[in-house]
Order: C-alpha cells, then structure tokens, then sequence
C-alpha cells in the first residue's frame, strides 16, 4: 500500500445499522448471504465502507413499484 494511501474505513454491525438506519439482523443476513463481504479480524466482523456503499448500489431501486 503506498505511504499516502490510507487504510479502508472499518465499520462494526452496530456503526453500519446506525449509520444508515437498517437492522443489525438485516446486515448479518446480507453478510451471511454473501452479498454484503465482511473482514474478519480474529472474532470481530467489519464491513468496509466501500463494499457498504456497493450494496447499497446494488440494492437501489429507480422506480416505485
């Protein structure tokens, strides 16, 4: 990694269910899934900023149904 790039945002389940107003149980279901990767450091679960920010692409609706 070069020296002026910094290390990707890790987030907990807590800090992304608040972050953007959805449930804990949500998360680790699209995490358990396989649609939402998680970084496992030892026992703790994170998520990477940039993979939330994908999700949520994927997850955008352009019309109301």
């Amino acid at each position: 990694m070069p020296a002026t790039q910094l290390p990707p945002e890790l987030l907990s389940t807590a800090q992304v269910a608040e972050r953007y107003s959805i449930s804990t149980k949500t998360i680790y279901r699209a995490a358990m899934a396989g649609d939402l990767r998680r970084v496992r450091i030892g026992s703790a679960v994170r998520f990477r900023a940039d993979d939330l920010a994908d999700w949520i692409e994927r997850h955008t609706e352009t019309a109301w149904v």
